[in-house]
C-alpha cells in the first residue's frame, strides 16, 4: 500500500468519525453532497469545512479528555512498539 494511499483512508475514517459523531459537520458534509456545486466551486466551501471539522474535534477532545490522553498515549506506545 502506498503512502498516499494510506493517507487518502486515514484522512477518510477522520471525517466519518466526525460525520457520525457531529451534527454540525454531518450537516456540512449534507450540505456539500447535496448542493449539486462544480468541483472547483466546492474547493472554495473546503475552508468552512475544515473550520467546522476543527472546532468539533476541539469540543470532542475537551469534552473526552482522559479518554483522549489515553489514545494518544497508546497511539505513542504502537509508534514505539513498531519501530524496535
Amino acid at each position: 500500500m502506498s503512502d498516499w494511499l494510506l493517507s487518502m483512508v486515514a484522512l477518510s475514517v477522520l471525517i466519518g468519525v466526525l460525520v457520525a459523531v457531529n451534527d454540525g459537520v454531518r450537516q456540512q458534509v449534507a450540505k456539500q453532497l447535496t448542493s449539486g456545486q462544480v468541483v472547483t466551486e466546492l474547493a472554495a466551501d473546503v475552508e468552512d469545512f475544515a473550520d467546522q471539522a476543527v472546532r468539533s474535534a476541539r469540543h470532542q477532545t475537551i469534552k473526552y479528555a482522559p479518554l483522549v490522553l489515553f489514545v494518544a498515549a497508546a497511539g505513542v506506545l504502537v509508534v514505539f512498539m513498531l519501530r524496535v
